[in-house]
């Protein structure tokens, strides 16, 4: 069995909000200004789009009240948006 998955269900325990967050396929003719890319896209392509990358004046700070790998703190950047 993987020690690791993620999953939004399948049948009648389908996740109602998987098509919120992780988006449509994308076919042939999709027209990217209506796409519904879904939340998870949309941020990490904004991340990207703004530079995001670590704040080396600040440390992460790891979550010690878990057995996972998780962070209470990762401080980053961003570029600021362009005026508009």
């Amino acid at each position: 069995m993987p020690i690791r998955g993620l999953t939004f269900g399948y049948g009648m325990h389908m996740c109602l909000g998987r098509d919120l967050d992780g988006g449509l396929p994308a076919g042939p003719d999709t027209d990217p200004d209506r796409h519904q890319y879904g939340i998870v896209t949309r941020l990490v392509q904004t991340l990207l789009d703004r530079e995001v990358r670590p704040d080396l004046d600040r440390s992460a700070v790891q979550d010690t009240n878990t057995s996972r790998i998780n962070f209470s703190s990762y401080p980053v950047l961003l570029t600021p948006e362009p005026e508009a």
